[in-house]
């Protein structure tokens, strides 16, 4: 039926609600680019890169509701920083992993489904799969690498 293959279409992109702050025109025709391919997301400071994240987040947990999302920064302040954005945006449940916050408690509720987001450092991701604690492969939905232009090869 074409009017549910439409309703369908357009409920995909729909992005009001995602967030609790109102995205701009830019935003939103990134978040609809992000759903539709691979998106390196390039702005000034400030200009809300960090909302457009939350917003494909929300809507990927919405569509994969027994995935999580996986958010990757390069330095620990950024776990925090970026974990209140995501829970005070999206309302989602939000686990902080860095070196000095890991527990074998944690991780045991990671891996019970206790949580909707992994905001986590590069280190302690590449620790975790290492340690066959954590599979990228089979527990996420989307992946958001924060400051990207800070990865390197390896």
């Amino acid at each position: 039926d074409a009017d549910a293959s439409n309703k369908m279409d357009s409920d995909m992109f729909h992005w009001k609600g995602l967030t609790r702050q109102q995205p701009r025109k830019y935003q939103i025709q990134a978040y609809v680019q992000a759903l539709l391919q691979d998106l390196i997301f390039i702005l000034p400071t400030g200009m809300g890169k960090t909302l457009v994240a939350c917003m494909l987040i929300s809507k990927l947990k919405q569509l994969n509701p027994s995935y999580m999302a996986l958010f990757i920064v390069d330095r620990v302040p950024l776990v925090f920083q970026q974990a209140a954005v995501i829970e005070r945006q999206t309302g989602l449940r939000v686990c902080r992993i860095c070196g000095e916050t890991k527990t074998r408690s944690m991780i045991n509720d990671l891996n019970d489904s206790k949580y909707d987001v992994l905001v986590i450092t590069a280190g302690a991701l590449v620790e975790m799969h290492d340690k066959q604690r954590i599979d990228v492969s089979r527990q996420f939905c989307v992946l958001v690498v924060d400051e990207c232009h800070h990865t390197t090869q390896g």
